[in-house]
């Protein structure tokens, strides 16, 4: 069952694990494969989640980010794990504020949670490898 704000932006009758992808072939493969669909969340992964979490939401964690590493975010406009959006641009802001300059926020407008699982992934592994090739040079194949 989705929840309810999830429900209200995806459709009632949506799959359980929809709010993952639109396409609804990667929705299906995941949900019938056994390592991915009955995976239970330990009491260890939960705390170093919450951990993490928690660290990334204090007001100085930007701060102690070095200034000099390039950060690329990138996620989709329907995440519900990002806020839709929120998330992220938040997340740049804060890094901004803390004098971070070579930052790129991607929003990809429609996407969920899963943007290189998405439909039109191949836009997002486009812009992910030009922005690796803009920062560490062409990478030539083979």
């Amino acid at each position: 069952m989705l929840s309810a704000h999830i429900e209200k932006r995806i459709g009632k009758d949506a799959p359980k694990l929809a709010w993952l992808t639109r396409d609804s072939e990667v929705v299906e493969k995941y949900s019938n494969d056994k390592y991915c669909s009955s995976y239970i969340f330990t009491v260890d992964g939960f705390y170093t989640l919450f951990d993490m979490l928690g660290r990334v939401s204090e007001p100085k964690w930007a701060q102690t980010v070095p200034k000099t590493t390039p950060i690329l975010i990138i996620s989709g406009t329907e995440d519900p794990v990002g806020g839709y959006g929120r998330g992220p641009q938040e997340v740049y802001h804060r890094l901004f504020s803390a004098g971070h300059h070579d930052l790129t926020l991607s929003l990809y407008p429609g996407m969920r949670h899963e943007v290189l699982n998405e439909i039109g992934r191949e836009k997002v592994y486009s812009d992910v490898l030009e922005w690796l090739n803009n920062r560490a040079g062409a990478v030539q194949p083979g």
